[in-house]
């Protein structure tokens, strides 16, 4: 979530840059408006959208955020950390000592309470945006001189010091004005209340909502809101409804130094200057128009910057894009050699894989073809134990692989291969590596299901409490996918039932979320020790 976030606020300031530098000046403000309600919904879109890979760089944004340490676990109590050796009993016995501790807010991590003060930003601003709403709704409530028209309802009350509208209703105080200006305020009300300038607002305000800690934020709420001002004013003025000058004089008279509300159009008196000269200068050439071209490469630049093939992570013990060693690095460039390899590993023709390993080593790499890009990595996945014993053999390092990849051992655990999976054990597969966007071994096991290599895992020395950021935990990625009986052997092995990663829920959540009452019992259970 928090690295969700910050691809947000990302996309917000280089919208928000181009906007400034290039669309500000125009008198577009119809366009511009557009622009400015595209950038609310662009980023919170881009982030998600995938792309192939195009350029060397792409996704630098990604790894750049992604750099950044919220590994701490955010609940671990000591008692709970076991030791990849331990036996069975062991685990249990840890599990009990854990489940006496009542308090654990002080080993949480940095991650949990950054989301802490995050969320209490969010409800703080929440809170303000419904009192406003309620304000607003008071002051219809209590008005009696409401005069009511087709497309608009004019609101007569002494409780507003400003006039102002929200959506069809428009609030003045008719005891503080001359009859000419009270028309020209309901003339500018009424265009307001006809382009639904109040949606602009409440959407600027429920994103501030989310984004509340990125200062750039408040600025562009700010531009929204001189840009609907701006686009009044030239309606009203070029419509040759109402002189400038007297309008200009009017908007002086009129102006507040109170603090309006941010979901409500407004005469706030920090803007009336900005106003007046903006009516003031000439008229863009409609051949300016060209700029607005710029938006699509940006936006695709934008995409490129945060979107990469080769899944990031947080976590910093999470190996660099490419595994290699030094007594194969050399191979790593002959990708040419390495598709025919790859390729009869893929159709598992034994015979053609012994013939090419004679003068191919098999820690290599082809990426013409996509995934799986290392020969060791496509018979894990496909289970082929002949061909992997050949590579072995042929001195294939158990470990090597693409970083878009997952290890050998992860593409056996996920893909069930049982004796695939205990054969790259017994050759030192690590068994408690981490892989970017992919997890553990038992990670992966736990999520497809898969329990005979789960607890074949856990036997060898799995760590059952292992963190991945934003891929969560054994226990969490079972409860997640619905498997009782994975969740069931992780728990009796000391799975910590209270803990959670990096941006994600706890099992209990997923529990509940997915309303699977027997996994919600299970972990009742074990709640209720402690």
């Amino acid at each position: 979530m928090l690295v969700l976030l910050l691809k947000a606020s990302f996309v917000l300031v280089i919208l928000l840059a181009f906007y400034k530098i290039l669309l500000e000046r125009e008198s577009f403000f119809t366009a511009n408006r557009i622009y400015l309600l595209g950038c609310l919904v662009l980023m919170f879109v881009l982030p998600f959208v995938s792309l192939p890979r195009l350029v060397q760089e792409q996704g630098f944004v990604s790894k750049t955020i992604d750099k950044i340490d919220f590994s701490e676990p955010a609940i671990l109590p000591s008692e709970t950390i076991l030791s990849k050796n331990a036996s069975h009993e062991s685990h249990l016995e840890a599990n009990q000592n854990a489940k006496g501790v009542p308090d654990k807010s002080g080993e949480r991590g940095i991650a949990y309470w950054f989301l802490l003060i995050y969320y209490f930003g969010v409800l703080v601003l929440f809170l303000n945006l419904l009192t406003q709403v309620v304000s607003i709704l008071l002051k219809v409530i209590k008005s009696t001189d409401k005069v009511k028209d087709t497309d608009y309802t004019i609101v007569n009350t002494q409780l507003v010091k400003e006039p102002c509208s929200f959506f069809r209703y428009i609030f003045i105080n008719p005891a503080l004005y001359d009859f000419d200006t009270y028309e020209q305020i309901l003339a500018h009300e009424k265009i307001h209340v006809k382009k639904w300038h109040t949606i602009d607002l409440l959407l600027s305000e429920m994103v501030l909502m989310l984004l509340w800690f990125n200062p750039f934020l408040w600025m562009f709420r700010k531009e929204v809101e001189k840009n609907l001002e701006y686009q009044t004013d030239d309606l009203l003025v070029t419509g040759a409804s109402m002189e400038k000058d007297g309008y200009q004089m009017n908007l002086l008279k009129i102006a507040t130094f109170n603090k309006p509300l941010t979901i409500t159009t407004n005469y706030n008196q920090s803007l009336i200057k900005q106003r007046i000269l903006k009516m003031s200068i000439k008229k863009s050439n409609p051949h300016n128009y060209w700029k607005y071209a710029f938006i699509a490469p940006v936006a695709f630049m934008l995409l490129l910057s945060m979107n990469t093939p080769v899944s990031t992570s947080m976590d910093n013990e999470i190996e660099a894009p490419l595994y290699q060693n030094n007594e194969t690095q050399n191979n790593l460039v002959l990708e040419d050699d390495c598709k025919a390899l790859l390729r009869a590993v893929i159709s598992e023709d034994v015979d053609s894989v012994k013939e090419i390993l004679r003068a191919t080593h098999p820690d290599c790499l082809y990426r013409g073809d996509g995934e799986p890009r290392s020969p060791l990595v496509a018979a894990a996945r496909l289970g082929n134990l002949e061909i992997g014993k050949l590579l072995v053999a042929a001195n294939a390092d158990v470990e090597f692989h693409d970083g878009a990849d997952e290890s050998p051992l992860m593409a056996a655990s996920a893909n069930d291969h049982f004796h695939f999976t205990t054969y790259l054990v017994d050759n030192n597969a690590d068994i408690n590596r981490k892989v970017s966007g992919d997890g553990t071994a038992l990670l992966v096991a736990a999520k497809r299901g898969h329990l005979k290599i789960v607890n074949y895992l856990i036997y060898k020395g799995a760590d059952v409490n292992i963190q991945v950021s934003a891929d969560g935990t054994p226990l969490i990625n079972s409860v997640r996918s619905g498997h009782y009986e994975v969740s069931k052997v992780l728990l009796e092995n000391g799975a910590d039932p209270y803990l959670t990663s990096p941006g994600d829920e706890y099992p209990m959540y997923h529990a509940m979320m997915s309303k699977n009452k027997n996994l919600i019992q299970l972990l009742r259970g074990y709640e209720k020790e402690d």
